[in-house]
């Protein structure tokens, strides 16, 4: 038994796990997703602070023979998940569980006027380039990012006994030293959890460059040249780091998404923060036939939102396709003059 393991029993033993007359109550198929749920949520909430490491690593995608895994689970978060799965569940389960209730897939209004993907996203690289520097003043930077993760609870089997899309909001505070400070919440629950970022702490994709060739080059090192679907995950990743991106590196990612094979123009939409853009997107095999949709500002070439719809079914994921399975939303970018203050938002 690991050291991990080891940690995540004593969490386990030390929760305060339903009584039974709550786990009677909970006969509904519906109504123990619930507890379970919020058992898991609460050993998450409760160790993400004590287990995160200093850096947040960008979200493991699907796709290529990966899960998602949401950020914010340390690894002896997942053991705990793992043994709650085996203690309690099989006696309480049978007959499977359901789909888990997804969001509704954004609508798209199709236009030839927008052009074809390289001429729209060429378009974009340009107006991207004349974007004047983040709002706000202060050596200190400020990023919002509100995600949804779909995440699956398995038993020793690999079968499926719980799902959900968790949502999280990330504020990200970062000094020039690289100190900073990360604020994570649940919109769904109260309580958050933070950790503080010594002076020195690096960060991913900072200082990139903003030739299309070489930022492909850099960028290859952690994203292998798959397919079309893995420049998405890449423009992504820069983007999810929890820092500005420089005007100059957004013409860049845009560029390199020009000159892709593969991309469909979907039209303009407005994303879930009701904000109106034009959206990209790009099909996969990821075991399943796998779309990711990047909702770009058609003024300023800015990526508002990506999402990722699973367009057949799948093992991995007990929704009925199509189905989006995770999607995340960049809300704010500025400069603030102390870690832990806040722009004045629109």
């Amino acid at each position: 038994m690991s050291a991990h393991t080891r940690v995540a029993i004593r969490r386990l033993e030390a929760q305060e796990l339903p009584t039974p007359a709550v786990w009677q109550a909970a006969t509904a198929q519906q109504d123990l997703q619930q507890v379970i749920a919020d058992i898991i949520s609460s050993v998450a909430d409760d160790d993400h602070e004590r287990l995160a490491s200093p850096v947040s690593p960008p979200p493991i995608r699907t796709g290529s023979g990966r899960r998602r895994i949401p950020v914010l689970v340390g690894a002896a978060v997942i053991a705990a998940v793992t043994v709650l799965s085996v203690l309690i569940v099989p006696s309480l389960i049978s007959g499977g569980t359901a789909s888990a209730v997804t969001p509704t897939p954004l609508s798209y209004t199709a236009s030839t006027a927008i052009g074809d993907s390289a001429t729209l996203l060429t378009k974009l690289a340009a107006a991207a380039a004349m974007q004047p520097p983040e709002p706000g003043s202060g050596p200190d930077t400020y990023t919002k990012i509100q995600s949804w993760d779909f995440t699956t609870n398995q038993d020793v089997n690999g079968n499926v006994i719980s799902s959900a899309v968790v949502p999280t909001v990330r504020e990200t505070w970062a000094a020039p030293d690289g100190s900073g400070r990360e604020i994570r919440s649940n919109p769904e629950r109260t309580g958050t959890t933070s950790q503080d970022n010594p002076a020195g702490t690096p960060a991913l994709y900072q200082n990139l460059p903003a030739d299309p060739a070489a930022l492909k080059q850099v960028l290859g090192q952690a994203h292998p040249d798959r397919d079309t679907s893995e420049w998405f995950v890449a423009v992504t990743d820069v983007w999810g780091v929890g820092r500005p991106v420089p005007a100059a590196t957004q013409s860049g990612l845009l560029k390199l998404l020009a000159a892709e094979p593969d991309i469909t123009v979907l039209g303009t939409t407005v994303d879930r923060a009701g904000r109106t853009g034009v959206a990209i997107s790009t099909d996969t095999n990821a075991g399943f036939l796998l779309r990711r949709i990047l909702v770009l500002d058609r003024s300023t070439g800015r990526l508002l939102s990506a999402e990722e719809v699973a367009l057949t079914n799948s093992s991995q994921f007990p929704v009925t396709a199509p189905a989006t399975i995770g999607y995340t939303m960049w809300l704010a970018a500025a400069k603030v003059p102390t870690t832990g203050s806040r722009p004045t938002l629109k």
